[in-house]
């Protein structure tokens, strides 16, 4: 039997939030869906409390080995037969219009790819909002995702565009998701308040924020190197290398966009940005190109040689050079963007022999 909605859950150990999550589900106003629910060879009461339901929307698919939390919803996605996919968390509760909401936005906007929603924290009062217009949305992900993501609903024909969840980023694979859909198309957040969120120590966010930042750096200058090579002149080449510093790939952004469109109020706003960024220079900083100083000396000097900043080159890179060589020493490996072998680049970029 097909529904017009498939939601989609993973769930491992999560028995003590589990029932919860999959009542505010059963109990929606919006009926027409199916539950399809991963158990990703939890080792605690997760099945036991899956098994224990006895609605035909619900369907349950067991992993054998613990696979992780993307590749389960990947699964869930693959025997979807809904028009739309809700993205459910199973320590989470959703909210009991949840689901009435979000179909009727995306039924009366069929240029919207996905649409989230604004979210309360569970014990929290306060309402959480993420940017509802698609535009402020495409430069908000230059700098962090800003949806919450098991809010998310989006057209299942999407992944015809984008794909699944690419697994290779592992603890950040939604980052990437949302960042691709937002490539393909319009991608929004309601106001509306349709999620509660449960925050606690071993979700993802939390038990991984160290590998989950590693990843979420690479999505970023992919993201935003797609975005800033739409709006380049042909003869114009962007490089991954000029974008390791994630707030100089966003001033790169700004720069190339204001003069594409004309706009001084951006380029203004792309001014001031990078006067913070260079207020932020000091010898503390890494000197490698991952978030470091020759990320920032390769993204000066792409604004530089293409004509979107002026200014004497060596005169402008004078201290930021002296910082690189005096904390070349420091860098242990060979890495690209981590050690050694991006500062060499920048420095054969510079002609500087060290």
């Amino acid at each position: 039997m097909e529904h017009l909605i498939s939601i989609v859950m993973p769930v491992y150990n999560a028995a003590p939030f589990l029932k919860d999550a999959v009542d505010s589900l059963l109990n929606q106003s919006f009926r027409d869906f199916e539950l399809i629910v991963v158990d990703d060879a939890s080792t605690d009461a997760s099945l036991e409390i899956l098994l224990s339901y006895d609605d035909p929307r619900i369907l349950i698919l067991q992993n054998t080995t613990n696979l992780g939390n993307y590749p389960s919803r990947n699964k869930a996605m693959s025997v979807a037969k809904g028009r739309y996919i809700c993205v459910m968390d199973a320590d989470d509760m959703a909210m009991p219009d949840r689901l009435d909401v979000q179909f009727r936005f995306l039924e009366s906007h069929p240029e919207v790819l996905a649409c989230g929603s604004a979210y309360r924290i569970i014990g929290d009062d306060r309402i959480y909002a993420g940017l509802q217009d698609y535009e402020s949305v495409q430069k908000a992900l230059l700098v962090n995702n800003c949806f919450l993501h098991p809010s998310i609903c989006f057209r299942a024909d999407v992944l015809d565009k984008t794909g699944l969840y690419d697994e290779c980023y592992v603890y950040a694979s939604d980052y990437d998701f949302i960042c691709r859909m937002a490539l393909a198309g319009p991608v929004v957040n309601l106001p509306d308040v349709l999620m509660q969120y449960r925050w606690h120590p071993e979700q993802i966010t939390q038990a991984h924020r160290k590998e989950q930042k590693k990843y979420a750096n690479v999505i970023r200058r992919n993201y935003q190197g797609q975005m800033i090579r739409r709006l380049l002149p042909s003869e114009i080449i962007c490089h991954d290398y000029e974008l390791a510093h994630s707030w100089m790939g966003y001033i790169i952004f700004l720069y190339v966009c204001a003069k594409c469109m004309n706009d001084r109020e951006m380029e203004g706003n792309a001014d001031e940005q990078l006067d913070g960024l260079l207020s932020c220079i000091n010898e503390g900083m890494p000197v490698c190109l991952e978030e470091g100083m020759a990320g920032v000396a390769c993204g000066i000097l792409f604004l530089l040689r293409n004509g979107y900043i002026d200014g004497d080159e060596d005169e402008v890179m004078r201290s930021i050079d002296r910082f690189i060589l005096a904390g070349y020493s420091s860098l242990l490996f060979d890495d690209f963007f981590e050690g050694r072998g991006g500062v060499d680049l920048y420095l054969s970029l510079r002609r500087i022999n060290f």
